[in-house]
């Protein structure tokens, strides 16, 4: 009896084991066919950059006289950029212009790689002038970059001249001819009362004569007829 339980519990433990290596060799086998290589994915943080970078160089002297001061930008990248950005232009009386006064306002053009342009703005007030410009979207540093200050003095501008306003224009009478003196006549001599009536019917023209009616001329009468035997001849002999 106790013969057959040592059996009974070795085959048992036997099996297990039979089961055990089996199910451990199913997944070994099992990873072996999806052992495939994975990379760990990455995330870019500069989408939509286009791998330009600006900096500022060299910037105008000391301006007297409303001179401009300028600045000189620069894509300092070996991408060019994408599109334009802005920039700024801040002021103030003394200090820093930072934490001045923003005075104007323009755009940087898109550069190329390795390309610059010169930024000007004319001054009115005397002071000192920064300019400050904006990286492209995506730009991984600060995103704004400031130029050297540049002190402005002696500015004072010309005072405007003021806008001429048109004259209306004034209309001219054509000027009449002037009027040529008259000839001078001969002296009149007085004439006698008798002459001067005379010279007066001459140069009174006689009045026409009025128009008369027609009439008809009467016709002469016939001679009327008689029974009467004409009177005999005279004779000769006697």
């Amino acid at each position: 009896m106790l013969t057959v339980k040592l059996c009974m519990i070795f085959y048992t433990m036997l099996f297990c084991l039979s089961y055990l290596s089996g199910a451990t060799g199913a997944y070994f086998n099992d990873r072996a066919n999806l052992s495939i290589p994975i990379k760990a994915g990455t995330w870019d943080t500069t989408l939509g950059w286009d791998k330009s970078s600006l900096k500022f160089g060299a910037v105008s002297m000391n301006s007297e006289g409303c001179a401009p001061v300028t600045a000189i930008i620069k894509n300092k990248s070996e991408n060019d950029m994408k599109g334009p950005v802005a920039y700024e232009v801040w002021w103030a009386a003394s200090g820093n212009p930072m934490n001045g006064e923003k005075v104007a306002t323009g755009e940087v053009p898109a550069l190329k790689s390795m390309t610059q342009t010169t930024l000007t703005f004319t001054p009115v007030n005397d002071g000192v002038y920064k300019f400050k410009a904006y990286q492209r979207p995506g730009h991984p540093g600060q995103g704004v970059l400031w130029s050297d200050s540049i002190t402005a003095s002696k500015c004072s501008l010309p005072p405007l001249a003021p806008e001429k306003t048109p004259e209306a224009p004034v209309k001219t009478e054509p000027q009449q001819p002037a009027q040529q003196p008259a000839a001078p006549t001969a002296p009149v001599t007085p004439q006698p009362e008798a002459e001067k009536e005379k010279a007066d019917e001459e140069k009174t023209p006689a009045p026409a004569p009025a128009p008369q009616p027609e009439v008809d001329a009467p016709q002469p009468a016939e001679p009327a007829k008689t029974n009467e035997a004409p009177a005999p001849e005279p004779s000769a002999e006697k």
